[in-house]
C-alpha cells in the first residue's frame, strides 16, 4: 500500500518536473528567439520563466523526496530518512536533480539579472533538458546515441510547450502576427526532429516496434503517439489555417487561434502524464 502511494507520488511529482522545466525552457528559448519584440512580451516572458523555474524546483525536490520514501518503505516521514537520501543522491536520481537544480538556478539568474546576455541562456537549458536523461528509460545500451536524441528531443519540446504561454499572450499584440508567422517557420524545422529523434529512441528502447502491440509499456507509449499526433494536428492546423486567417484579419480568428492554442497546452500536459507515468510506474518489456 505504502509503495503505491510513493509511485503514485512520484509519477505526480515528475509530471510538476516536466511541466515546470519544460516551460522554463520555453520561455527562455522564446525570449532567445524573439529578443527584438516589445518589452512588454518580454518582461511577461521573464516572468513566466522565473515562476516555471522556481516552481521546477519545488517539484524536482518533491520527486527527490518521494523517492527516498520509496527507497525508505516507510510512512510520510521516511521520505526524510537522512540515511536513504544519501543513497538516492549517489544514484542517477541524485545526479539528475543536482543538474536540473544548478540549470533551473543559473536560469533564473540570467533573466533576473543577465537579460542583455540572451547567449548565456543556452547553457543551463541544456542541463536542464539533460537532466532527464537520467531518469528515464533511455540509459543503458546505446547511451552514446540515446543521449544527443533525447536531449534533442526534450529541448523541442521544451521550445514548443514553453512558447504557448507567450504565443497566446501575443495573439491580440500588435507584432503577433509576425511572431505566429515566424514560430510556426521555426516549428517547420523542429518539429520534424521531434519526430525523427521520438521514433529513433522509441526503437533504441523497445528494440522490437513488435513490442509495441504485445506489452503493457508498448500499448501506453502507442497511446502517447497517439495523442502527440493530435497535437501535430493542431499544429498543422494553426499555422497553414488559422495564422493565415488571423493575418488577413477574418472575423473571428484571434478567438479561434486563442482556443486552440489552450487545447495544445492540455493535450501536451496529457503527453507529459503519459511519459511519467511510462518512466515511473511501467517496467520496459523484457
Amino acid at each position: 500500500m505504502e509503495s503505491d502511494f510513493w509511485t503514485i507520488s512520484i509519477a505526480t511529482f515528475k509530471l510538476l518536473t516536466y511541466v515546470f522545466s519544460f516551460l522554463s525552457i520555453g520561455e527562455a528559448m522564446f525570449m532567445h528567439l524573439f529578443a527584438k519584440s516589445s518589452p512588454s512580451i518580454i518582461r511577461y516572458s521573464n516572468k513566466i520563466t522565473i515562476l516555471a523555474g522556481l516552481l521546477a524546483m519545488a517539484s524536482s525536490i518533491g520527486f527527490l523526496l518521494a523517492q527516498t520514501g520509496l527507497l525508505a518503505d516507510e510512512c510520510m516521514m521516511g521520505m526524510f530518512d537522512t540515511d536513504m537520501l544519501e543513497v538516492i543522491i549517489a544514484t542517477n536520481i541524485g545526479t539528475s536533480f543536482i543538474m536540473r537544480i544548478v540549470g533551473l538556478g543559473f536560469l533564473i539568474f540570467i533573466v533576473k539579472y543577465f537579460t542583455a546576455y540572451r547567449q548565456l541562456k543556452i547553457i543551463p537549458m541544456l542541463l536542464i533538458a539533460f537532466s532527464f536523461a537520467f531518469i528515464g528509460h533511455a540509459t543503458g545500451e546505446y547511451d552514446y546515441i540515446k543521449m544527443p536524441l533525447l536531449i534533442l528531443h526534450l529541448t523541442v519540446v521544451g521550445f514548443w510547450f514553453g512558447a504557448l504561454i507567450p504565443l497566446y499572450h501575443i495573439t491580440k499584440h500588435a507584432d503577433g502576427v509576425y511572431i505566429l508567422d515566424k514560430f510556426g517557420k521555426y516549428s517547420s524545422i523542429a518539429v520534424p526532429a521531434l519526430i525523427v529523434a521520438g521514433v529513433v529512441l522509441s526503437y533504441l528502447i523497445l528494440g522490437d516496434f513488435a513490442l509495441l502491440f504485445t506489452s503493457v509499456y508498448g500499448l501506453f507509449l502507442l497511446g502517447k503517439l497517439f495523442v502527440v499526433g493530435l497535437l501535430l494536428v493542431i499544429a498543422l492546423a494553426n499555422k497553414f489555417i488559422l495564422v493565415p486567417n488571423l493575418q488577413k484579419e477574418k472575423p473571428g480568428a484571434i478567438k479561434k487561434l486563442r482556443r486552440t492554442i489552450r487545447h495544445e497546452f492540455l493535450i501536451f500536459v496529457v503527453v507529459l502524464l503519459l511519459t511519467a507515468v511510462l518512466t515511473s510506474a511501467i517496467t520496459l518489456p523484457h
